[in-house]
């Protein structure tokens, strides 16, 4: 297919083919306006004649002189490259998001595969292989995975205002969980990374219903080799998911979270928070919602831990031990529930922390309701902490939800006067901060908002919640806990 011009120029005796890359740049598509803009300014500017092969993505250029075809290649890759982080971009660490590469991802799947690397052996391979052999294996487990995911690159590109209008959350998930698979071929994960290629992290903690809804999450999206194509599956292992408490601090390319597992009381009678292992993500670099924690369900206490470090990428200078021994806990009246929580000056001078103020995702608006759901993937750069490295979860689909108008509340803040009391965030940025009965529009939107969010995703049950979401609904002479129910009893 010809490029469009007004004025028709003659082929050049010269012909050189440029193939456009998998990904980070434009696709040769003569019906994409912007790109065909590019190639009509490259031919008048050169002299060049140039076709569009959308088929096989490159480009037939026309020339009479070798240099005008250099220069016109140059200027096409220069001006169709896509902005890392913007919103058409789609480049290794999003892609592979959710799959650890390199040798030391093969090694660890090698480690958690117990039939070792025989799902990319051929069959007549020994069982025992030697350095060199094992190269060969784990190159080529790469290269083929790499192509996959280089094919779904390619069928992904999209602004996020296309993905928004042709993708919804409960298509998206239900399409997967009707295909009743256990397993994933390479094309079947494809036709997955297609749809999930979404920039974005956070984890994968939120209460979402049954344990089966756990099930059909981590086995259907959970894009790991050891999940797609399986030797023994981890469905068996699989726990109820449960509320958690965690703990978020985010860079501008990078996610620090930990688990938070209890509060104990210390002999020196002051409260002493327990983390769990910290994890870094990888995140994009520009910013639209707020990182958030609803995290405390069970003790009628929702807390939102938001701040920023300045960190390097690859690193994290600090332990899961440094935040809590720099954590401030304030006991509430109530000693059921979760204590007031504050990061100590100290903490915040030593690793400039400041407030966050926001991610990227794929964010879906909920019908009536001032609140969105995102989904997004991430990958475990590092972790330090009780984790066992062979053991650690490589990455996975998060879906939470939150309130669109919290970036603009966080950027009007002024950034200057220092660290926010966590309380005053929580008061300002989630309306349902502590739930009380006498509430009445934060318990009553509350229990609307959930059950719009339990609408959606119930359908992916195989069997319905143990309580309806409209049980929920507060008694005066009953002090429900509006998230325990979502628990499995």
């Amino acid at each position: 297919m010809s490029a469009r011009g007004v004025v028709q120029r003659q082929k050049g005796p010269i012909r050189a083919t440029l193939l456009m890359a998998s990904f980070g740049y434009k696709e040769a598509d003569p019906d994409d306006i912007g790109f065909m803009t590019i190639i009509e300014q490259v031919e008048q500017r050169n002299a060049v004649v140039i076709e569009v092969d959308s088929d096989n993505n490159w480009l037939d250029i026309y020339a009479f002189t070798k240099d005008h075809i250099t220069k016109a290649m140059d200027a096409i890759r220069s001006a169709s490259k896509l902005e890392i982080g913007g919103a058409k971009a789609w480049h290794p660490t999003v892609l592979m998001a959710p799959v650890k590469v390199g040798q030391s991802g093969f090694t660890a799947l090698l480690d958690l595969t117990p039939s070792g690397a025989r799902p990319y052996m051929s069959p007549k391979a020994r069982a025992a292989t030697n350095g060199a052999e094992y190269g060969k294996l784990c190159t080529k487990w790469l290269n083929e995975f790499r192509q996959k995911l280089f094919q779904a690159a390619k069928q992904i590109r999209a602004t996020p205002s296309e993905m928004r209008m042709r993708v919804s959350l409960g298509i998206l998930l239900l399409q997967e969980w009707k295909k009743n698979t256990v397993e994933y071929t390479y094309g079947e994960l494809e036709n997955v990374v297609k749809r999930l290629g979404v920039r974005g992290t956070f984890s994968f903690s939120e209460m979402l219903g049954t344990a089966q809804l756990a099930r059909n999450l981590l086995t259907k999206i959970y894009a790991s080799p050891d999940c797609f194509e399986p030797v023994n599956t981890r469905i068996g292992k699989l726990e109820h998911i449960k509320p958690k408490h965690t703990l978020i601090l985010t860079t501008g390319s990078l996610k620090v979270e930990t688990e938070v597992i209890h509060v104990q009381e210390s002999d020196s009678s002051k409260d002493v928070l327990r983390l769990g292992t910290a994890k870094g993500f990888r995140r994009e670099r520009r910013s639209r919602a707020v990182e958030i924690a609803t995290s405390c369900p069970e003790h009628k206490y929702d807390w939102n831990l938001a701040v920023h470090t300045r960190v390097p990428v690859a690193s994290l200078p600090f332990s899961h031990d440094d935040i809590a021994k720099h954590s401030k806990l304030t006991r509430r009246a109530d000693r059921h529930e979760f204590p007031d929580f504050a990061i100590r000056p100290e903490f915040i001078r030593a690793y400039q922390v400041e407030e966050i103020k926001g991610k990227t995702s794929l964010v879906f608006k909920l019908k009536g309701s001032v609140y969105c759901i995102e989904v997004a993937v991430y990958n475990i750069l590092a972790a330090v902490g009780d984790a066992d490295a062979n053991r650690l979860e490589d990455g996975g689909c998060g879906v939470e939800f939150f309130r669109p108008d919290w970036d603009e509340v966080l950027s009007a803040r002024n950034v200057a006067a220092g660290m926010r009391e966590l309380s005053e965030n929580c008061k300002e940025l989630f309306p349902f901060w502590e739930k009380k009965l006498t509430d009445k529009d934060g318990i009553e939107a509350f229990v609307r908002r959930m059950a719009e969010v339990h609408e959606l995703v119930s359908g992916l049950d195989d069997k319905p919640p143990v309580r309806a979401v409209r049980e929920l609904a507060p008694q005066a002479e009953e002090e429900e806990d509006l998230l325990l129910s979502w628990e499995q009893h």
